[in-house]
């Protein structure tokens, strides 16, 4: 849910911009975004919408690591 609501407003700022909006600004706040993502996978934002998502990222790279560590400790390697 919280990556569909990421690309749900990443989404909408392109297809549904405000009136006045320019494309330089579009681009401004989809960096934005892109910055705010980078926070919360840091675990360093207030945007609830942002902090669901970080935690999300977290949760997936941390099991990612421990899979990867299994499979090192049987002798597979993943990279």
């Amino acid at each position: 849910a919280a990556l569909y609501a990421f690309a749900r407003v990443a989404d909408d700022l392109v297809d549904v911009p405000a009136p006045g909006d320019t494309p330089d600004r579009i681009r401004a706040r989809l960096r934005g975004m892109q910055d705010d993502l980078r926070r919360a996978v840091h675990g360093e934002t207030a945007d609830p919408r942002f902090a669901v998502l970080g935690e999300a990222i977290r949760r997936i790279d941390e099991t990612t690591s421990l899979v990867q560590a299994d499979l090192t400790n049987i002798g597979i390697t993943t990279g």
